[in-house]
C-alpha cells in the first residue's frame, strides 16, 4: 500500500504543480492582452484624408546630385585624354625641336 500511496501522493503534487504553473500563463496572457490594448490606444490615429502633398514631405530632402556618364562619353574623355598625354609626351621630347622648327619658318 506504501506503493500505492505515494503514487497517489506524486500524482496530487504534480497536479498541484501543473495547475500552479496554468494559473501563471493565464495571468500572463491577460496581463499581455491589456497591454495590447493599451498600446492599441496610445497608437496616434491618422487621418488618411487630411495628409500633406507627397511634394511637401518628399521635397525637403537634400539629395547629392549623380553625375552619371554614358559608355560613348566615358569612351570620347578617355580618348581625349590619351591624346593629352601623347601630345605632352612628344612635346617633352621634341619641345625644343619643334620651336626651332617654328622660329626657322
Amino acid at each position: 500500500m506504501n506503493e500505492t500511496g505515494n503514487r497517489d501522493n506524486q500524482g496530487e503534487e504534480l497536479q498541484k504543480l501543473l495547475d500552479e504553473v496554468d494559473g501563471g500563463r493565464e495571468q500572463n496572457d491577460q496581463e499581455e492582452k491589456q497591454r495590447n490594448e493599451s498600446d492599441k490606444e496610445t497608437e496616434r490615429e491618422v487621418d488618411i484624408l487630411n495628409l500633406p502633398p507627397r511634394k511637401d514631405v518628399h521635397g525637403n530632402r537634400n539629395k547629392r546630385t549623380k553625375f552619371k556618364i554614358s559608355h560613348a562619353s566615358g569612351r570620347f574623355i578617355a580618348v581625349i585624354f590619351v591624346l593629352i598625354l601623347i601630345l605632352g609626351i612628344s612635346f617633352y621630347l621634341w619641345g625644343d625641336e619643334l620651336i626651332d622648327t617654328i622660329n626657322q619658318i
